[in-house]
């Protein structure tokens, strides 16, 4: 059942959201807070509260793991494009194989994030199932 007080927060929740989307879309504060229907100000102050800055901060993260999903898929054809280039005599693979380079490397490091973030998260894990140990001075 809907409250009164429940329309705020969703109606703050949509704006937010809106902004969020047009700040991803590299608007400026004024074009965003225009998108969100809110003054500058109100925006500039958002940008100031900490759940707004997690929000945008898990948009981007989000955003970031899509690039980073795509690059991982290309590095098959990156290594193919190596391959070539490597058994191709009459190819100068300068630029190419830096190309490729690149791919590599940035898969590499993507897939280093993930691993990482799946061990924090496990450690995180096995420490709220154990019970936290305090130390009684006496």
């Amino acid at each position: 059942m809907k409250t009164p007080s429940d329309s705020p927060k969703k109606s703050r929740k949509v704006k937010w959201d809106r902004a969020i989307l047009a700040l991803m879309q590299g608007d400026t504060r004024e074009k965003a807070a225009e998108a969100a229907g809110v003054d500058p100000a109100t925006l500039y102050r958002w940008q100031k509260d900490p759940g707004f800055q997690k929000a945008l901060m898990e948009a981007r993260r989000e955003a970031f793991g899509l690039a980073t999903g795509r690059l991982q898929q290309g590095s098959n054809a990156a290594v193919d494009t190596l391959f070539e280039i490597m058994n191709d005599k009459n190819t100068a693979p300068g630029g190419r194989v830096q190309a490729a380079k690149c791919v590599l490397e940035l898969s590499r490091k993507s897939l280093e994030l993930d691993d990482l973030k799946l061990r924090v998260a496990e450690l995180e894990s096995s420490r709220r199932a154990k019970p936290e140990r305090r130390l009684h001075v006496a």
